[in-house]
């Protein structure tokens, strides 16, 4: 709930919470020290509901696959009080103060899939009203008119999620790795092609026709399986 305050925030010092004589270790769910940590670019949305108006940001994290943390243990740490699927979604700041975390607010469903993706978003206390914020300062209610703004960066968010997880599940060590006398160039292209197949359907999100890409991905699936594979759309 405190974790910016005890990490430090800009000209504040630093929060120090001692339990039985022992700091408290912050616990920031977006794994800023991992390298293989990735993040998409920030966005900003103005809202005014009713009498109150702001603006929220929006930053989106992938986090690190077991396989590429720093240590095993990291990776436990990470996966949260809720572990890795209950802990996807969106962590909700006011004021830099962490009040909800976990799910994805009705926007949608938790997946197996996309459990690397996790988002903040940053609210003032000008906008307590349009969240609906309870006076415990511990559950909010996104705005509908923000809830509709998050839904296309959130979804690629998920889409970016998905393809790191799937990208892990198919570079796991077999037997006799398949590649393993592919030259180089063949093998970048092959991995141009998958990033070509990512950057469409993020594309796709983004113009607000993902049913119709959907529609798409479905009749490759069905008619060119290996175009479909090559792609990175074969589940």
């Amino acid at each position: 709930m405190f974790h910016r305050f005890i990490e430090g925030i800009q000209d504040r010092p630093h929060l120090i919470i001692t339990v039985n004589g022992q700091k408290v270790r912050a616990w920031n769910p977006f794994a800023p020290e991992e390298p293989a940590l990735s993040e998409l670019p920030a966005q900003q949305f103005e809202i005014t509901v009713g009498e109150a108006s702001g603006h929220v940001q929006l930053r989106r994290f992938i986090l690190p696959s077991r396989d590429r943390f720093s240590s095993a243990a990291e990776f436990e740490r990470l996966s949260g009080p809720l572990n890795w699927n209950r802990q996807q979604g969106l962590y909700v700041y006011r004021a830099n103060r962490l009040v909800q975390w976990g799910g994805w607010s009705g926007i949608r469903g938790i997946d197996e899939h996309t459990k690397l993706a996790r988002a903040a978003i940053d609210f003032s206390t000008d906008l307590d009203s349009a969240f609906n914020i309870n006076v415990a300062k511990m559950r909010v209610s996104l705005p509908a008119q923000l809830r509709q703004m998050l839904e296309a960066p959130v979804n690629e968010l998920c889409i970016y999620a998905n393809d790191a997880y799937r990208r892990t599940a198919r570079t796991k060590p077999g037997p006799v790795p398949a590649t393993l006398n592919v030259p180089a160039d063949v093998r970048a292209t092959t991995q141009a092609v998958a990033t070509a197949g990512l950057a469409l359907r993020s594309a796709a999100m983004q113009a607000g026709e993902w049913d119709a890409w959907q529609r798409i991905a479905a009749r490759l699936r069905a008619e060119a399986p290996d175009i479909a594979k090559t792609l990175g759309l074969e589940g």
